[in-house]
């Protein structure tokens, strides 16, 4: 049995720190098919809450060994939920995102000054990177937030979600293309695919759509996001936009309040309820926990609607 100075002995099957530190970037120098599977199931599993306490460089390789390890698509289900979830617990609390996200120094991101859409939140831009046309979402922050210590939580919260939208990939869910954090970490930024249709409260009143044929892909897509293990948190008309294919198909866009949980629940962060009033389900209102049901009755509201 290994033995901590401080604690006195401790399992055998629980590595040290540097033990753990020295793994994760022993996969991320390796090529994929030569990581064992098996080793990264006991890390994420076993030894997370110590991967946890990392900041930092050292919380900056973990993270971007298990992009690395998500990227090559080889493990098993339950197990890429437990590395997703950690990546992005560990993405909030060290506030960084795997650097395979941004946008790099040299690639141009040409930004329109006018905002066209805005939320809560944040304000929506036009653009333009590597050729393509692409919606800027910018989090609003302040001088306020900054001297009131929000900035930090706006940040990790920030970080949570590019991480859960990232690894998201179907037909039906809107894309993330690219992250730009500013030097100065304090405008934050997410890049994806201009949909010029808009969301699906604009889009069936404008135009004469085949609401059945949306609905399926509502349907399909939060069917792709509870088998990833993620709850939505926020289903709502605005939050699902229309792509700009032939025909146009409905995509779950805003990650914002998802949570990675094997549980497939998660709790509000602040205590009280979360989401969006008029589409939560009756439970969350007393601050319940979110789950995949609370998702389907907030799809049950987008129908109706």
């Amino acid at each position: 049995m290994a033995t901590d100075n401080n604690r006195g002995p401790r399992p055998a099957h629980v590595l040290d720190p540097e033990d753990i530190l020295q793994q994760w970037k022993g996969l991320l120098s390796r090529s994929l098919k030569r990581i064992d599977l098996h080793q990264v199931a006991n890390l994420v599993k076993e030894n997370r809450e110590i991967a946890m306490k990392f900041r930092g460089k050292d919380a900056a390789t973990i993270i971007n060994a298990i992009d690395k390890l998500l990227k090559g698509g080889q493990l098993p289900d339950e197990t890429q939920k437990r590395a997703l979830n950690l990546m992005r617990r560990l993405a909030g609390a060290s506030r960084q995102v795997p650097k395979s996200y941004l946008v790099g120094i040299f690639t141009r991101c040409k930004v329109e000054k006018t905002i066209f859409a805005n939320g809560g939140f944040a304000d929506v831009r036009k653009g333009r990177l590597k050729g393509k046309d692409v919606a800027i979402k910018t989090i609003r922050t302040s001088l306020q937030d900054e001297i009131e210590g929000r900035i930090i939580l706006i940040h990790e919260a920030f970080c949570k979600e590019c991480v859960v939208w990232m690894n998201m990939s179907h037909p039906n869910i809107h894309q993330l293309t690219a992250v730009i954090i500013k030097p100065d970490a304090r405008e934050f930024s997410m890049v994806s695919e201009m949909m010029k249709n808009g969301n699906i409260l604009i889009y069936t009143k404008r135009n004469k759509a085949n609401r059945i044929r949306l609905v399926v892909d509502i349907a399909r897509g939060l069917e792709y996001l509870h088998k990833s293990g993620v709850i939505h948190g926020d289903l709502k008309g605005p939050n699902i936009l229309i792509n700009n294919e032939t025909p146009p198909q409905a995509c779950i866009a805003d990650f914002g309040l998802s949570a990675i949980a094997p549980s497939m629940s998660f709790r509000p962060t602040q205590g009280g309820a979360v989401g969006t009033f008029g589409y939560m389900a009756p439970e969350l209102l007393s601050g319940v926990q979110a789950s995949k049901e609370a998702d389907m009755y907030a799809f049950g509201i987008v129908v109706m609607r």
